[in-house]
């Protein structure tokens, strides 16, 4: 399901933000969300609730225009050229930066932050807590670690110039570094202590970290000195806007909106279509949407019989009715996916056809497959909700009945 981003926000006059109080002078955004974040080190997150705060508290080289894929300067002045055929990137960094710490952000921050992630011995290739990622992104993104990443080595050619050497050309190279795990953090910081660097994070952005109640909430105050703060907003500029960012987690998706419409909070995410209306009908609030940027979708272990036989899960794709269960769960607020990607990333293939709701022929394929008794399985659900799955578990229901219609026995489980 590709889904558009919900938001409900309560309307502000500009000086005292609605919902969410305030602590004192200035003023307080009070953000609702379904869960708290893992850890605050971006490059060990690989969820979005750690990354929408890493975000407001790290900068990467590189950004994104808002509600699209474009590339804008961030720490680099410019976009660089790819050089040598695409072989070399070099970057021109903005001056006079400083991390939230007050250390001077340069061309060596730079080199130190890629060498922590891409050298699996280097001293500071460690940290993001218990739930860490192990810098997974970096792998994923860049094609693995040491010899096998496609970054050969991140040279400081000047104070304020970094040259990036690839060992084969990498046609996403610049999307992938304006990626929200990518936020350069204070070598000084790091040095200073790896390991509970993901509970007091130290960046460059718009808002620096203040304090985590840890399965309550995140508090950030803002970073007077932010450069971004004379760019347009266009370009991912302007503000801070507000004097404290306080993220809010509230799993239960009736509370959050209870705690909206109450004035307790600013705004919230992950609105279920039943909710919206209500929200649409609320005079103080009011409800953004943005193209979509996330595919919810079912996985399959590839090297686990009988997930190994493509008939089986070409069954398996048959076999669920995804327009009734987008229609139950999403409503007008998403889409049944056709390609492993949201429409708003380069590369969408509008002309493909998804495949359709069709049992038998589910049936028939498991049938060729050696599996016409069907087979058991395990069912794995998230246990909280995200934006692009608010209802986990009633999505997996939905998916149990139909998968039963063909004979597949689906057990479902969880975690906390």
């Amino acid at each position: 399901m590709a889904t558009a981003g919900l938001v409900a926000a309560a309307c502000g006059d500009g000086e005292m933000i609605g919902g969410g109080g305030d602590d004192g002078d200035g003023s307080t955004f009070t953000f609702g969300r379904g869960s708290d974040s893992v850890t605050l080190d971006p490059v060990n997150a690989s969820d979005g609730e750690s990354l929408i705060v890493a975000r407001q508290v790290f900068d990467g080289l590189l950004g994104f225009a808002p509600e699209s894929t474009d590339l804008v300067p961030a720490l680099a002045a410019e976009i660089p050229e790819p050089e040598e055929d695409g072989l070399v990137y070099n970057f021109q960094l903005r001056e006079d930066v400083e991390f939230h710490d007050g250390t001077p952000f340069d061309a060596e921050a730079v080199v130190f932050n890629f060498e922590r992630w891409k050298d699996s011995e280097n001293e500071y290739h460690t940290g993001g807590g218990g739930q860490s990622s192990n810098f997974s992104y970096y792998s994923s993104m860049f094609g693995g670690f040491d010899e096998e990443s496609v970054i050969e080595s991140v040279e400081a050619t000047g104070e304020y110039e970094v040259r990036f050497n690839l060992t084969e050309p990498q046609g996403p190279f610049l999307m992938n570094i304006a990626m929200s795990p990518f936020g350069i953090a204070s070598p000084e910081a790091l040095e200073e202590d790896v390991e509970g660097f993901w509970q007091n994070p130290v960046g460059t952005g718009p808002f620096q970290f203040e304090s985590w109640d840890q399965g309550s909430e995140v508090r950030l105050s803002a970073n007077e000195e932010w450069w971004g703060s004379d760019v347009p907003e266009s370009e991912s500029g302007g503000g801070p806007n507000v004097d404290r960012v306080v993220f809010r987690s509230i799993d239960d998706n009736t509370a959050r909106v209870a705690q909206l419409s109450g004035g307790e909070l600013s705004a919230a995410d992950g609105l279920t279509p039943d909710d919206v209306p209500t929200i649409e009908e609320d005079g103080d609030l009011q409800v953004d949407t943005r193209p979509p940027l996330n595919v919810g979708y079912l996985a399959m272990n590839n090297e686990r019989e009988p997930f190994d036989d493509p008939l089986v899960r070409e069954a398996m794709t048959y076999a669920v009715d995804m327009e009734s269960i987008v229609d139950a769960f999403f409503g007008d607020t998403a889409d049944p996916a056709k390609n492993p990607m949201p429409p708003t990333v380069p590369f969408y293939d509008d002309e493909i056809d998804p495949y359709e709701y069709d049992p038998d022929r589910a049936r028939e394929l498991l049938a060729e497959a050696g599996l016409e008794d069907g087979f058991q399985a395990d069912l794995w659900y998230m246990p909280i909700p995200r934006p692009y799955m608010p209802d986990g578990e009633g999505l997996a229901q939905a998916m149990q009945q139909d998968l039963e219609e063909v004979g597949i026995d689906v057990n479902l489980e969880t975690r906390e």
